[in-house]
């Protein structure tokens, strides 16, 4: 919610406004929101088949055009990866694994957190042949955690709507 409202508020990206957050938490650990419906807005992995090669370039381009806008973000929170909030929350998505990490409060514990995942990984699959550049955590960026055609709504008009997102390091 902090987020969406941050990037409403810094950049030209068309997200929807939260009208309501409702305090239930489903076995999976979410809980819901009631966002603005987007109207006549198709998820793009169904409706990208039937656009020409123009639209789908256009697509593209915005999308971009989106991330960019995404990593000016400036705020108070931007210190603290994760999730945008007043506190610092636990981290859900592919590159945390099926569970919930976090939160984490610096950025040097989100490092250690990921070299630690990665020396499991050299232990299992590597053997010593990867390394992980410790530069990725020297700047955190707004980016969506989980952008994907579902996730991205065209409406009639050929605009793109995006879902939430959050600050993670550049890179990742």
């Amino acid at each position: 919610m902090f987020a969406m409202n941050l990037v409403r508020s810094q950049t030209t990206i068309p997200v929807p406004c939260v009208r309501r957050v409702i305090n239930h938490v489903h076995p999976d650990g979410t809980g819901l929101i009631a966002i603005d419906c987007i109207r006549n807005g198709k998820q793009l992995h169904a409706c990208w088949p039937s656009l020409s090669l123009w639209a789908k370039l256009k697509v593209i381009l915005t999308v971009r055009f989106y991330l960019r806008q995404l990593r000016q973000i400036q705020d108070v929170h931007s210190s603290t990866p994760g999730p945008l909030g007043p506190h610092p929350s636990s981290c859900k998505g592919l590159q945390f694994g099926l569970d919930s990490k976090g939160p984490f409060l610096t950025t040097a514990t989100l490092a250690e957190h990921f070299h630690e995942e990665l020396r499991r990984a050299e232990d299992r699959y590597f053997r010593g042949r990867k390394s992980l550049d410790g530069s990725i955590f020297a700047r955190f960026v707004f980016t969506h955690n989980d952008l994907n055609m579902r996730n991205i709504l065209l409406d009639d008009e050929g605009r793109l709507g995006l879902g939430l997102v959050w600050l993670l390091p550049y890179g990742l």
